[in-house]
């Protein structure tokens, strides 16, 4: 599985318009392609107004069906258009692959780690990342992903957590910092990762 994350940063002053654009426009593609549409705003780990569009892909060939669809609907593209004093520039597209996960569908908020695998470490890395991903969905009993960059930052490698309220994000993280075997896990794969490549992100949807 694939997940396709579009990520633009509002432009100052436009927080009100931006998010209800990125909400309208969210709603009016998953009506042009059929494929439901997550509309995440930043609360904490990326730029103030960071907005980020997400979707559940099979395969590089679905998405390339679906853009299709929206560039060949002229009330979208000129939607678009109209839009783009919402946002400040340098907006990317995300491709990224799951690799296991316990995270059978989006949810309200998503507590996030990113980090880029050191060079020649890659089987060892994988390898750790998912042994991070089954524990963490075992020992808090909430849905996390464990997924590689298809597109961007070579190496890049992400875990996400999805959660339903603020109060499980402290759950979650007090259950971190009590996890002895986490710890210990972590300790112990230092050198498989770009020392200073690790961000801590938490997203909450807003549709």
């Amino acid at each position: 599985m694939l997940i396709f994350a579009r990520q633009a940063t509002l432009a100052n002053g436009q927080q009100l318009a931006g998010t209800t654009f990125a909400v309208e426009i969210a709603a009016q593609a998953s009506a042009i392609t059929g494929a439901p549409i997550s509309v995440y705003q930043s609360v904490f780990g990326l730029p103030l107004g960071t907005i980020l569009w997400t979707e559940r892909l099979e395969s590089q060939a679905e998405f390339g069906a679906q853009t299709a669809k929206l560039m060949a609907n002229a009330a979208y593209v000129s939607a678009v258009d109209k839009a783009g004093q919402l946002f400040a520039p340098g907006a990317e597209d995300l491709l990224i692959n799951v690799v296991s996960t316990s995270l059978n569908a989006p949810k309200p908020i998503v507590i996030t780690t990113t980090a880029t695998l050191a060079n020649g470490k890659f089987e060892q890395s994988m390898e750790f990342g998912v042994t991070v991903q089954q524990h963490l969905a075992k020992t808090t009993g909430f849905g996390t992903t464990f997924a590689t960059d298809v597109f961007g930052t070579y190496g890049g490698v992400r875990w996400m957590t999805g959660v339903d309220t603020m109060a499980e994000v402290d759950t979650f993280q007090q259950a971190l910092g009590t996890d002895t075997a986490l710890v210990a896990l972590v300790s112990s794969a230092a050198d498989l990762f770009v020392p200073g490549s690790g961000r801590n992100g938490l997203l909450q949807r807003i549709n």
